[in-house]
């Protein structure tokens, strides 16, 4: 049985701007306990849904020098979890139109290759 969602917020003093957004997005790439990040630029908070403990990505968050510090965990709504479950689904749809898509362009490697012989 998977465990339940938790909503965590995250102090973050340093978090001022969309490049420390960009930084954070790509450090916590790869945790596959985190359902959603939602950043609120002018409080300096991150809230992170997320399945299970918190310390791997405290640690991580801590590691970047931006003073991360926990300020809470508690459930996460009902709503928030549906609204997460809705967001991936439709990221994955879009994904998968976006590959379809590319695939149907034609590919042109014999011209591309005539021009690198030049």
């Amino acid at each position: 049985m998977a465990s339940s969602a938790q909503s965590s917020i995250y102090k973050v003093p340093k978090m001022d701007c969309p490049s420390e957004e960009r930084m954070i997005r790509m450090a916590l790439t790869g945790f596959d306990s985190i359902l959603s990040l939602s950043f609120d630029l002018s409080n300096r908070k991150l809230e992170i849904i997320h399945r299970g403990e918190t310390g791997a990505i405290s640690s991580k968050l801590e590691t970047m020098g931006l003073g991360a510090s926990l300020q809470r965990t508690e459930e996460a709504s009902p709503e928030s979890v549906r609204a997460t479950e809705s967001s991936s689904a439709n990221d994955s749809v879009a994904n998968s139109q976006i590959n379809n898509a590319l695939r149907r362009i034609p590919v042109e490697r014999e011209h591309r290759f005539r021009e690198c012989e030049r």
